[in-house]
């Protein structure tokens, strides 16, 4: 099967679901229709109905349009399919789910089954599993991962926005976020990931530290990082802050030790050799790895993290609006600080936020210099931080601590 720019994945049927929507299928005996215009009809519907529970404005729908667009512009367009070449794999992941899906609900049973196409890694199959559930009929190209990315975005939208998250600055931010409407349009996981981290956070900020905790625990299979941050997060956060533990947090402060415990033989200096050895050009062979020298590298990489490529660095046309947003970024970061410090709104909130957001930057700074892979991994994290921070600057009631747990 063709995907775009001559990209091709192993033949699947690109009717595997009309046996299920017998309307679609004498709709399109009559009329040819592409699979991707077929869903974008759904993902239209489904957003149209978000937006209205909401009760939003125009506006916000205009920028979901653009958003939908955008699936259409940035594969192929803007960027060439090869760019990002994992949305190869999340598309064939997503297929092969979708497959074994209907041929186990036989609704299409004489399908064959390729187990050998199934891979053996969490990361690829998890998020290719999750994205073969979608309520679309066809996972046809990138386009379709595309627009289910779309459709996750709208639903994380719908939830902060019956949380009391996205008011404001931190509604206008997560709307029109430059990395967003990228990232969001293209076929990979990192939708996903935005959507547990996101919600896990406000959860967690909202005085429901068990949900949360639920929430973020799907990522141990899709990005296992941000887990130990997570629980790393809350460790610190309740030694630092609080001057007295009650039996809620002992509680909490053992489910975050035990977690990571569990991951700690990736914390050994043979496994952050090997990460770095992955997650770089540079092999680090010949580099006397201790964890003081690890510190050292986090913390001297820092700026370069937040701020790669610089405007000097840009090769092509993506890269340059990359450099231009994050100088803004870098503006809007210091800007929410000292209005926070100068307001004296800094709080729990503030505490917990800036452990996570720090500790997120500090962890991924040592292992990261390909300036693709730093825009993916960092865009989630300042969106979470962002989003928050003005949070804490709109909320109303300032002085306000979290809810009692007990």
């Amino acid at each position: 099967m063709l995907l775009t720019n001559g990209i091709t994945a192993k033949a699947v049927p690109d009717d595997w679901w009309s046996a299920s929507w017998p309307v679609l299928n004498l709709f399109s005996a009559s009329i040819s229709i592409h699979p991707d215009l077929v869903n974008l009809i759904f993902i239209v519907v489904y957003i149209f109905l978000i937006l209205k529970f909401t009760h939003v404005k125009w506006p916000i729908y205009f920028i979901f349009s653009l958003h939908l667009t955008c699936v259409y512009i940035v594969n192929g367009i803007l960027l060439p399919v090869n760019y990002m070449t994992d949305q190869v794999n999340y598309l064939e992941e997503a297929q092969y789910a979708r497959r074994l899906l209907l041929y186990y609900l036989k609704i299409h049973p004489d399908y064959p089954i390729y187990w050998e196409g199934m891979n053996g890694y969490p990361t690829l199959y998890v998020p290719g599993r999750i994205f073969s559930l979608m309520p679309i009929p066809y996972i046809h190209s990138f386009y379709s991962i595309g627009m289910i990315n779309i459709f996750i975005y709208s639903v994380i939208y719908l939830i902060l926005k019956k949380m009391d998250i996205l008011n404001g600055k931190a509604e206008w931010f997560f709307l029109l976020y430059p990395s967003l409407f990228i990232y969001n349009s293209v076929a990979l996981r990192e939708t996903l990931i935005m959507f547990f981290l996101l919600i896990s956070v406000g959860l967690f900020i909202k005085s429901q530290p068990f949900i949360s905790i639920l929430f973020i625990i799907p990522l141990a299979y899709i990005k296992f990082q941000i887990l130990i941050i997570y629980f790393t997060s809350i460790i610190i956060y309740k030694i630092i802050y609080r001057a007295y533990i009650n039996k809620i947090d002992i509680i909490l402060l053992l489910i975050s030790s035990s977690f990571v415990y569990y991951y700690s033989d990736w914390l050994t200096i043979d496994s952050i050799n090997i990460l770095i050895k992955q997650l770089t050009y540079n092999q680090s062979n010949n580099i006397d790895l201790t964890y003081m020298n690890i510190l050292l590298n986090m913390v001297a990489n820092i700026p370069f993290f937040l701020m790669a490529p610089l405007p000097w660095q840009a090769q092509n046309l993506f890269q340059i609006m990359q450099s231009i947003e994050n100088i803004i970024v870098i503006i809007l970061i210091f800007s929410i600080i000292v209005k926070i410090y100068h307001k004296k709104l800094i709080n729990m909130h503030f505490y917990f936020i800036n452990i996570f957001f720090g500790i997120s930057i500090l962890f991924h700074s040592a292992f990261i210099h390909n300036y693709g892979t730093i825009s993916r991994y960092r865009f989630q994290f300042i969106l979470m931080y962002l989003i928050y921070m003005y949070y804490i600057e709109n909320k109303r009631n300032h002085s306000e601590p979290f809810k009692k747990w007990i």
